[in-house]
């Protein structure tokens, strides 16, 4: 009888892990850190469509994170303090997509209204999630006491598969 052929496992596809949400130390937001499964440096880039509303403020855009770039990974909302009397909601889907940032998305300034996605790279247009993306949904809600005291931050998750090609915000 022939020996068996070893056969080599196929490798696992890489997941985007979104951690859990985490105060800001000034008080100031919250941030969740973003990374891959298993935990290696890789030409993927995760991607966020997010609707924002704080007063009556309302922001629609679309962030990026590469995992081919050295350095942490997180999504930060930051909201400064004459805005903080208001409530922070947030509904975002966010999924993992093979190569590097498109490049229509641009490094923003913090706390600007014409780059709401602050110093994460971003545009205004959604991007279309594609058929088949593992997405996290995220609802989140910030309020504080004061503008220097936040309350503990609520976030609702919900994790799926996209079916649909055009989805809206």
């Amino acid at each position: 009888m022939p020996p068996k052929k070893k056969t080599k496992a196929a490798p696992k596809p890489l997941e985007l892990v979104v951690g859990p949400i985490e105060e800001l130390k000034n008080n100031a937001g919250s941030k969740v850190k973003l990374s891959l499964k298993p935990n290696k440096k890789a030409s993927y880039t995760a991607y966020q469509n997010i609707t924002v509303k704080i007063g009556t403020d309302k922001y629609q855009y679309s962030e990026a994170w590469s995992f081919g770039e050295k350095g942490g990974k997180q999504d930060l909302f930051s909201v400064p303090e004459d805005l903080r009397k208001n409530i922070y909601f947030s509904d975002a889907f966010m999924w993992l997509e093979k190569g590097g940032v498109d490049k229509s998305y641009k490094r923003g300034t913090a706390h600007s209204v014409d780059t709401p996605w602050g110093t994460a790279k971003g545009r205004d247009q959604l991007r279309p999630i594609p058929v088949g993306a593992k997405v996290t949904r995220r609802k989140t809600t910030l309020r504080w006491k004061t503008p220097t005291e936040m309350m503990r931050p609520t976030e609702k998750r919900k994790v799926f598969i996209e079916n649909s090609l055009n989805r809206s915000l």
